[in-house]
């Protein structure tokens, strides 16, 4: 069995620099619904394959610029690991204060983040058994962060992973195998 897993198409959006706990919510909501600047690449030998994408629309135009018009499977499972602001806060912060600390408050299950790292694990391990159970060949067209949780848990299931270097930006895939007398 053979899954490769997609980073989506760069998202057409600026992110202020400066933001208040406000204005940064603002953003990652318009980050979620922004287009895609043009993809010119395309993904041969899927045909016949499953794609799944995740219920966000920078997942499914990545999926239509890649592979055609076709039916995806489309799963929240695969979606982003939600981000909001660590605290609520008038006084403007710096975006990678906002990132780093609401991925802390991720990591430890803080309340104040939508999903913590178990339920994030958790989520994973259900796509997984759900694509072991099917043991077809299929492409995951996902994103960053969430592919960094799955591609662990992949590995505790026995999947091979093509890279040791986890860089994954926009466009960039990861292929998992698992031989089938592992299965």
């Amino acid at each position: 069995m053979k899954i490769m897993i997609i980073r989506h198409g760069k998202v057409n959006m600026e992110w202020q620099k400066l933001s208040t706990s406000r204005q940064f919510d603002m953003d990652c909501h318009k980050y979620d619904i922004s287009p895609l600047y043009p993809i010119h690449k395309k993904i041969k030998g899927v045909t016949g394959t499953d794609i799944y994408t995740s219920t966000l629309k920078r997942t499914r135009d990545t999926a239509e610029a890649l592979c055609g018009s076709r039916t995806f499977i489309e799963t929240k499972l695969l979606n982003e690991v939600p981000l909001k602001s660590f605290c609520d806060s008038r006084i403007p912060l710096p975006l990678l204060v906002w990132n780093v600390i609401g991925r802390l408050q991720w990591g430890m299950g803080n309340i104040r983040q939508p999903e913590g790292r178990k339920d994030s694990q958790r989520r994973a391990n259900i796509l997984i058994e759900e694509l072991i159970r099917k043991n077809r060949d299929c492409v995951l067209v996902s994103h960053g962060f969430f592919m960094r949780i799955l591609i662990k848990e992949l590995k505790r299931y026995g999947f091979k992973i093509n890279k040791r270097r986890m860089r994954l930006g926009n466009l960039d895939f990861v292929l998992a195998s698992r031989e089938e007398w592992m299965a």
